[in-house]
């Protein structure tokens, strides 16, 4: 299901003297089943675009069509067809926890939306699957004993289970530890192989979205200033600083190393095991022909 944003911009308090343009005019599409992640500095514009998108702001100027659902300057309210379309996990989704079971907490939504009791536990246990909690081990327990990661688990299954066609993750990996951080990410890759879901990431960290998105889109003082995938995007290392963000670690790496090596490895390697495929290609290339790299 693709998202078409047409000429949308955000002001708050128009017309009065706390009025504050948060987003410019903006023209995007994206496309269903992709991975998208928005990045920018502090104050950029992010958490509006992704309010915008959940419907849960509206926008003071333009259109967003999501399927046949139009969510508009002229519309005051959403749809519950819209709501249910969409599911938007906050970030530290864990504090928005309150059902004194875990099994509780993530039967909230789809009961919210008039799913049937019948329905209800098997979409409950399918999400605690797919977000590896055991039904049998975590159900019954209250979320509040539950490790921080954990925790995140339950309250992304509490939104798993209405079945969105969209998902949008506020800085899903915060505050957690490496351990932690790791299981969230390979959590949302899985979940996004499995389910197809359009997803949209919000992160600060230029790590995460290079191993998870397709396409990036940069945000800055409320305007769009990078569309791309992230190797085009992750090149323009200027104009990345002007934005006040940065490039992954791993970019930082490659760039030390392509300065003593004659043949480069490319900049779109993105994790360790690309990496290693491509230094390991390098050096066997280099052997046949009698070359070091």
């Amino acid at each position: 299901m693709d998202i078409h944003i047409e000429n949308v911009s955000l002001t708050y308090n128009k017309g009065t003297p706390f009025e504050r343009l948060a987003l410019y005019p903006l023209n995007l599409t994206i496309k269903s089943g992709t991975v998208t992640g928005i990045i920018g500095h502090t104050g950029s514009g992010k958490s509006s675009f992704i309010q915008l998108i959940a419907g849960l702001v509206q926008p003071t100027t333009g259109t967003i069509r999501i399927g046949n659902i139009e969510w508009s300057s002229l519309k005051k309210k959403t749809s519950i067809a819209l709501r249910k379309k969409i599911g938007l996990v906050f970030q530290y989704p864990e504090h928005q926890l309150f059902e004194e079971t875990v099994e509780k907490d993530i039967a909230f939504g789809p009961r919210n939306f008039g799913f049937k009791e019948e329905e209800i536990i098997q979409l409950v246990k399918e999400a605690m699957a797919l977000v590896g909690l055991r039904y049998d081990q975590f159900a019954h327990r209250s979320p509040f004993e539950l490790s921080g990661g954990q925790m995140r688990r339950v309250a992304i299954a509490g939104v798993l289970a209405f079945q969105p066609e969209i998902l949008i993750l506020d800085e899903p990996t915060a505050g957690l530890d490496p351990k932690g951080r790791k299981e969230i990410l390979e959590m949302v890759k899985r979940l996004h192989h499995t389910k197809k879901m359009t997803t949209i990431i919000v992160s600060h960290s230029m790590d995460d979205v290079a191993n998870l998105a397709d396409q990036l889109i940069v945000l800055n003082a409320g305007k769009v200033t990078l569309y791309g995938s992230p190797k085009e995007v992750f090149q323009k290392v200027d104009a990345l600083q002007q934005a006040g963000l940065d490039i992954p670690e791993i970019t930082k790496f490659i760039q030390k190393l392509n300065q003593r090596l004659e043949q480069k490895i490319p900049l779109d390697c993105f994790t360790l095991d690309e990496l290693e495929e491509q230094i390991v290609e390098k050096c066997k290339r280099g052997k046949n022909n009698n070359e070091f790299l």
